[in-house]
């Protein structure tokens, strides 16, 4: 009985050190799989790898651009400083060249997205039209917020035609001051909505890790 017993704990002890090994082994393979699983990220809607891109930005009305006369150019140079940071295309035209030939070119006003794209031999014109935008003081304080909507479309300068989203829609794309955030100065609050915004436009091209998505555009 008594060699029955030592062998019958001999056998105990070798199986607890194996179960023991096999949650030693599980919790190694396990942080190791953390280590090697990439973080989740954002799925993108279009791609615009490897193609040379203009950003156009057109305020939906004169009073949009009467208020404010550099707007287009300061949304490209946010959304183009984004898509240029994360490599999300070839090559894209500095917005710098956008304002000026739409200031010396006399034919301008009245050329269409293709023709603008054919005349900087891009592939593609991530065109942006300027629904909303607002930087406003807030009651009483000498704080400001901010706010700007757009509507969002891709053109094929070589078809001639929008290649995102189908059937000719605009993607909708808003950014403004999370509530109770404000700014000590307008062109603080400009520059945090039109951050949050280009943020967003990235977004639609880019994958971005989950925990990188703007919810809303703070103004600090």
């Amino acid at each position: 009985m008594i060699r029955s017993r030592v062998w019958t704990m001999a056998a105990v002890g070798v199986v607890a050190t194996s179960l023991a090994g096999c949650s030693a082994l599980d919790y190694m393979m396990t942080q190791t799989a953390k280590i090697f699983t990439p973080p989740p990220k954002t799925t993108p809607a279009y791609r615009l790898d490897g193609k040379n891109v203009l950003i156009l930005v057109d305020p939906a009305s004169q009073s949009l651009l009467a208020r404010s006369p550099r707007l287009p150019y300061v949304m490209a140079r946010a959304v183009a400083q984004e898509l240029s940071d994360r490599k999300a295309a070839r090559t894209i035209v500095n917005p710098l060249d956008v304002e000026s030939f739409a200031q010396n070119e006399p034919t301008y006003a009245a050329m269409t997205v293709v023709d603008i794209g054919k005349a900087f031999h891009v592939d593609e014109v991530v065109q942006i039209v300027v629904t909303e935008y607002d930087i406003t003081p807030t009651a009483g304080s000498d704080q400001y917020t901010g706010r700007v909507a757009i509507d969002l479309c891709v053109i094929d300068v070589e078809k001639g035609q929008q290649a995102y989203p189908a059937m000719g829609r605009s993607q909708t794309i808003e950014a403004g001051s999370a509530s109770g955030i404000t700014a000590s100065s307008r062109g603080d609050a400009e520059k945090a909505v039109m951050d949050g915004l280009a943020r967003k436009v990235g977004m639609v091209f880019v994958p971005y890790l989950i925990e990188e998505r703007p919810m809303r555009a703070e103004v600090k």
